[in-house]
C-alpha cells in the first residue's frame, strides 16, 4: 500500500520562474503547469538516483557563454 503524503499544493515562484514554467508549458505542449512542474521534479530524482546530476549540471555549467 502507498501512503499518499498531504504535502502544500502551493508553493511561491518568482516571476522569472513563472516565466520558465509557462516556456516549458508550452514548448514540450504539457496541459497544465502542475505536469510541468511535476515533470521537472520526476527529471531531477531521476538524474540524482543514477548518479548524472551533477555531470548533467556540470556540463550545462560549461555551455553557458
Amino acid at each position: 500500500m502507498n501512503d499518499k503524503y498531504d504535502i502544500s499544493k502551493s508553493f511561491k515562484l518568482s516571476s522569472r520562474n513563472i516565466e520558465k514554467v509557462s516556456y516549458l508549458v508550452e514548448e514540450k505542449n504539457f496541459k497544465t503547469d502542475s505536469e510541468a512542474v511535476r515533470f521537472c521534479v520526476d527529471l531531477v530524482v531521476n538524474l540524482s538516483k543514477k548518479g548524472l546530476l551533477t555531470k548533467a549540471v556540470h556540463e550545462l555549467i560549461e555551455d553557458i557563454d
